[in-house]
């Protein structure tokens, strides 16, 4: 047969109420989708569209545009056409991963935008570019003899072999130009000068970009051998930026212990855009960052675990107003057997190890419903003051409100 597939229709469970239906272009074997429509609970009526675009050379998946009306097939959305989502793609042709996805609200406007990152994906095309120190040096340092007791904001420079040493956990400072590609990538090699006990593992680098923080970065501490390092800062505009890199785990016990992060071949690099990544195909996504609009300000983070395509969200960091301060953290457990979502339970602060055990950092936990993934429904979701149950909401659904672990709830 060499008739190609135009049509797929998507029902709820057995009945014949459609949820969807995806409309595709293409010969046989070469078939696209072109557009699909999303219906009302009902089955009535198309209460959005979601249209997709690709490369015209590549025929890769470039964007998906999710609108709020019914656009039907051969017509192109009017210019005051309101958008719900707009998600762009990198990668080659069936292997496309989400590159940005923008919301908007019902009036139209641009909500938010978040950012998603994969496991070992290395854009291609890197350029070197200068970066000028802010107390009126350059890097790397002028070609010199011996060594400079020169300070630059608490550190020392080293012009034998170009480096320099952080004797008192401050920053450098530096300003770079961009020119509107995906993000900068910092790249240098790390060496502790001193001796580290066992327990010092990792140099804590804070990264600030225009006064704002960016998050930490955990850099291999070694006696012995120079690490090579990497740190890949997106969502950056084009043009001139204040780029600030602060040492946060300084340690010593005199005659002892003695940590100073020492530096050398530091660089700064513009990234292109991720779609030029190889690795893209097999990396599982870990984190997506989402922005206030098209600002730099974080609204929150989401880490992800497992492999591609199995990923799970593990922990979302939720952002003060400012996007400098992490307010809350959000952490998701999942049944070990049938890895449905279990819970998600909301704590006060910054948290990167394990669940609290004190029960005063409790905000909100939220349980779920459903041994089936993905399917799963809110069942209970109770709020805390100081430690205490301070309200407990239940959830019942359909005409017969069915409690959340009725299976015929899953229907209603």
């Amino acid at each position: 047969m060499d008739a190609p597939l135009r049509k797929t229709s998507t029902f709820r469970r057995e009945t014949t109420t459609l949820k969807s239906e995806t409309y595709f272009l293409g010969e046989k074997g070469d078939e696209k989708a072109s557009r699909t429509f999303l219906y009302n609970y009902a089955g009535s009526s198309v209460k959005s569209t979601n249209i997709f675009n690709y490369n015209p050379s590549t025929g890769a998946l470039d964007s998906s545009v999710l609108y709020r009306v019914n656009i039907p097939m051969g017509s192109s959305p009017l210019a005051d056409a309101l958008r719900r989502t707009e998600t762009h793609y990198a990668g080659d042709e069936n292997e496309e991963v989400t590159d940005t996805t923008q919301t908007f609200d019902s009036l139209g406007a641009l909500k938010e935008t978040t950012y998603s990152y994969y496991a070992g994906a290395v854009a291609l095309g890197v350029g070197m570019m200068e970066a000028v120190n802010l107390q009126g040096g350059t890097w790397p340092p002028p070609d010199g003899n011996g060594f400079s007791t020169h300070s630059v904001s608490g550190w020392r420079r080293n012009l034998t072999e170009n480096s320099l040493l952080n004797l008192s956990a401050s920053q450098l400072d530096y300003s770079v130009t961009l020119s509107g590609t995906d993000g900068l990538k910092i790249n240098f090699d790390a060496i502790n000068s001193g001796t580290l006990p066992a327990t010092y593992t990792d140099f804590i680098i804070e990264i600030f970009v225009d006064g704002v923080s960016q998050g930490t970065a955990n850099i291999k501490a070694s006696d012995s051998d120079w690490q090579s390092s990497e740190i890949t800062l997106k969502n950056l505009a084009a043009g001139d930026h204040a780029v600030s890199l602060r040492w946060q785990n300084d340690f010593y016990v005199p005659g002892v212990y003695d940590a100073n992060l020492k530096l050398k071949n530091l660089s700064f690099n513009e990234i292109a855009p991720a779609r030029a990544s190889p690795l893209l195909a097999d990396a599982p996504l870990v984190k997506t960052i989402t922005f206030r609009g098209s600002t730099t300000v974080k609204r929150s983070e989401t880490l992800f675990t497992g492999d591609k395509n199995e990923e799970k969200a593990d922990r979302s960091f939720l952002y003060d107003y400012t996007g400098g301060t992490v307010k809350s953290t959000n952490i998701f457990t999942y049944d070990p057997t049938t890895h449905a979502l279990e819970s998600s339970i909301v704590y006060r602060g910054h948290v990167t190890g394990s669940a609290p055990t004190d029960p005063a950092q409790k905000r909100s936990a939220a349980f779920y419903a459903g041994d089936v993934e993905g399917e799963e429904i809110l069942n209970t979701v109770q709020t805390y003051s100081r430690g205490l149950v301070l309200d407990t909401t239940r959830y019942y659904y359909g005409d017969s409100l069915l409690p959340a672990s009725d299976p015929g709830a899953w229907d209603a």
